[in-house]
């Protein structure tokens, strides 16, 4: 389909015929889907009213295909026809409107669009238009999409997501499993973790690394020594069946023998092989018998004989010398051998690997006691045996050092409960390490992008309208029909079709090109023309995806309601404009207005585009009078304080701007609603709910909360202990005046900086201890009170330290307070 909205609209005849054809005859034809996917960047898109979702635009994108559509619009009929009927007349179509009990809703959908579409609607003025800026938008868009993909991101490989994670977490402070922040942990292995938790429970775990402080040459040494061993024990094992020598006992006796075996190699320069063979004594006598007579038989033969001789040598210049040098070559050999003296091919691989392992023996000797300080000494024997060695140093299984050092291990130590079994020590070095790695996650801008884009989309749907209306005046497109033309028209539109008979639909659809049923809310007839003609086409579904339950969404569920309860009401899982609210939040049980809050987890993430959950969404709750807050969950953690603080200050301004749109006074002074101090304008007394809280007008600090003017009993938060008159310690504690005086000095004091566990007087978180024990009473909950106490004086970073001083507080607070007669666990 055209993204442009001024393009021709083309309806599908033929498909048209043939859906006709299927409802006169009351047969189930399927006819072919047309394309539904409305991409969000359309220009018509901002033709479309502010709660419709993608699933809307898909329908509506279907309609531009030219087909027959069927919609299954529920509570958002009146909405979708409308935004519908303005595309069309965008695209210049002559549209007919069949409507039953919605049109007087359509008609008020219509008109807050701006746009003249029905007979006898006043479009509503249009808003002042917001200066649109694409690049903008599209930032906006992909940071939106960023944040909904993150919290379903693995926090860490092997890791759950950053929802998962961090709800783990909650459940575990729930169960007072309070992690220490240690971030080197985040890089802690599986293997690293398990030995963190051996140490803590007392064990060895794995042997020490025997090759620990060795450098990298002698461990290279000792791991190849090994399979050079070996290879030199097989070479000398060829040694003695090939020249059948004598086993070799030490490296020394293998350098003998290639010393022998390069002598017999270089001889074979000089002679002949035959020479090693020869009978060395016969020689020798023949070369030194004296000559005789020429023509002796006896000298022939010696003749004879020194001929042959000479053929020894590869000069013919064989002597008495080369006897001698022959006889010393043989006498060594038959000393090492039972053979002849002979070449062996394989002579340099036994030098090489003979060298080979005398250079690593003598590298890998501080790491191998078994190697000899001689190494000439070492024995063939113990070839194998050392080989075995070193083979044992290199395949043990080590453990690697600990992660952390003996302090940080002594803070774990400390957050054990007395008695940790080894599941509780597992538990914590998990979440030691769940916290290191949520702690390197942020989540966004302090600023809402979501505000931003609905600012944005304001102004994009401002313009559609505004330029829908130049067509009109100008004459280049029709309005839409509400009464049945004489002739033929586009589109027939049909709402409530299942308040229809088929018959009185066809009859209108037989002068159309196309034809769009819309069910409504409302039984079905069983022959209306919605039920036959959903036969044929496949209904689109404009409700909102199935809801998402994950445990890690019950434990934020559960956790945010009980942090929540006793301030205002909260209830879970309720459903609200269609889809299931995390928590819903008012000021009283059942009392409107009231605050959606939702988690950024997969439920929020299971919303197909950034429209359905920062416009849509946040626009149908509007229209329920629910207001609408994402709170990520990131954040619930980090501070849980600081964030039931945000939720309750944002149910605070949503309902004084839902009172605002309903008393049109306080619609003339919208400055009221930001400031406050209007409130002593004597025209702001007419509105009774401001005059009867006089005691907040006289305090300027509280009066930059608007939510504290409506409900100051409810919403107040720590602050109160600026008013040191108004508090009164539990009897033993001294008095409120003392107590706020000593913490007052010791602020002053840090000048604006951190305070110091170790630099805090006891008496100052005594003094902290008591104002928190008078501002939430007595039978406060211990985690409650600490945090309550720190916050007084300011401490952000909570260690075991810190958490101990304070506890060590409450105890003797109680011990005094039992001291003065009151009755407290």
């Amino acid at each position: 389909m055209s993204s442009d909205p001024y393009a021709p609209h083309v309806p599908n005849a033929a498909l048209h015929t043939q859906l006709l054809d299927a409802l006169r005859s009351d047969a189930a034809v399927p006819v072919l889907r047309v394309q539904d996917e409305g991409p969000d960047a359309a220009s018509w898109f901002d033709l479309l009213p502010e709660s419709a979702t993608s699933r809307h635009s898909r329908a509506v994108g279907a309609v531009l295909g030219g087909g027959p559509v069927a919609v299954d619009a529920g509570e958002e009929a009146a909405a979708f026809v409308a935004g519908l009927l303005a595309v069309l007349l965008a695209h210049g179509a002559d549209v007919g409107l069949l409507a039953g009990s919605s049109a007087a809703r359509v008609g008020a959908e219509v008109s807050a669009l701006g746009v003249p579409l029905l007979d006898g609607v006043t479009p509503a003025p249009l808003p002042v238009a917001v200066e649109d800026d694409p690049q903008r938008w599209a930032a906006l868009v992909s940071e939106l999409e960023q944040r909904a993909d993150r919290p379903g991101e693995p926090v860490a490989d092997g890791a759950p997501s950053l929802f998962e994670a961090v709800a783990e977490l909650v459940a575990l402070r729930a169960q007072h499993v309070h992690p220490p922040l240690q971030p080197g942990a985040a890089t802690w292995s599986a293997s690293a973790r398990e030995d963190v938790a051996e140490a803590l429970r007392g064990g060895t775990g794995a042997p020490a690394d025997p090759l620990a402080g060795r450098s990298e040459d002698e461990v290279a040494a000792v791991t190849a020594l090994p399979a050079q061993l070996r290879d030199l024990t097989s070479l000398t094992e060829r040694l003695v069946l090939d020249l059948a020598w004598h086993r070799p006992r030490t490296l020394a006796d293998l350098d003998r023998a290639l010393e022998l075996l390069g002598r017999v190699e270089a001889a074979r320069s000089t002679y002949l092989p035959a020479a090693f063979r020869t009978d060395l004594a016969r020689a020798r006598e023949v070369l030194t018998r004296p000559q005789r007579s020429f023509l002796s038989s006896e000298e022939r033969d010696r003749r004879r004989e020194v001929k042959r001789l000479a053929g020894l040598r590869h000069d013919g210049a064989f002597g008495v010398a080369d006897v001698d040098a022959l006889q010393v070559l043989q006498d060594a050999w038959a000393e090492q051998s039972s053979g002849t003296p002979a070449t062996w091919p394989v002579r340099p691989d036994l030098a090489r690997q003979v060298e080979l392992v005398r250079r690593s023996l003598r590298t890998a000797a501080g790491a191998l006691p078994g190697v000899p300080a001689d190494l000439a000494e070492f024995e063939v024997a113990e070839f194998v045996p050392l080989a075995e060695q070193a083979e044992s140093l290199t395949n043990t299984p080590v453990r690697e050092p600990l992660p952390i050092g003996a302090p940080e291990l002594d803070e774990l130590r400390s957050a054990l409960p007395t008695g940790a079994s080894a599941a509780d020590v597992e538990q914590l070095v998990r979440a030691v390490w769940l916290r290191a790695l949520t702690e390197e996650r942020t989540t966004g801008p302090s600023v809402d992008p979501g505000r931003d884009l609905r600012e944005l989309a304001t102004g994009r749907r401002t313009r559609a309208a505004e330029d829908l209306r130049a067509s009109v005046t100008e004459g280049t497109v029709r309005p839409a029909r509400t009464a049945t033309p004489d002739g033929g028209y586009d589109v027939l539109v049909v709402v409530d079709a299942q308040e229809f008979e088929t018959a009185r639909v066809l009859d209108l659809a037989g002068r159309a090109r196309q034809l769009v049923v819309v069910h409504s809310t409302g039984a079905t007839d069983p022959g209306s023309a919605w039920t036959r003609t959903v036969r044929s086409v496949e209904p689109h579904e404009l409700g909102w995806p199935a809801a998402v339950a994950t445990p890690a969404i019950e434990t934020f569920r559960e956790s945010l309601a009980a942090a929540l309860r006793g301030t205002v009401a909260v209830t879970t899982g309720e459903v609200v404009a269609g889809r299931v609210v995390d928590l819903v939040v008012a000021a009283r049980a059942g009392e409107l207005p009231a605050l959606a809050v939702d988690l950024d987890g997969p439920a929020y993430a299971a919303l197909a585009t950034v429209r359905d959950r920062e416009i849509a969404r946040p626009a149908r709750l509007a229209g329920a009078r629910v207001g609408h807050l994402t709170v990520p969950a990131l954040d619930w953690f980090r501070d849980p304080r600081g964030t039931t603080r945000r939720i309750t200050d944002a149910l605070a301004r949503f309902t004084d701007l839902d009172r605002t749109r309903e008393e049109p006074v306080v619609v003339e002074e919208p400055a009221v609603v930001e400031e406050p101090a209007v409130v002593e304008e004597p025209a702001v007394v007419e509105e009774p709910a401001v005059v009867e809280e006089p005691a907040v007008v006289e305090e300027p600090a509280v009066v930059e909360e608007p939510a504290v003017v409506e409900e100051p009993a409810e919403l107040e938060e720590p602050a109160e202990l600026e008013e040191p008159a108004e508090l009164e310690l539990p009897k033993g504690l001294g008095s409120a005046a003392d107590a706020e005086t000593r913490v007052a000095e010791f602020l002053a004091g840090l000048n604006g900086g951190h305070p110091n566990v170790d630099q805090t007087p006891p008496a100052v978180v005594d003094a902290a201890v008591a104002l928190t024990f008078a501002r939430l009473g007595l039978e406060v909950q211990e985690q409650a009170l600490l945090d309550g106490a720190m916050d007084v004086i300011g401490f952000r970073r909570r260690g075991i330290k810190v958490i101990r001083a304070f506890k060590e507080s409450v105890q003797r607070s109680k011990k005094r307070m039992r001291g003065a007669g009151l009755k407290i666990n």
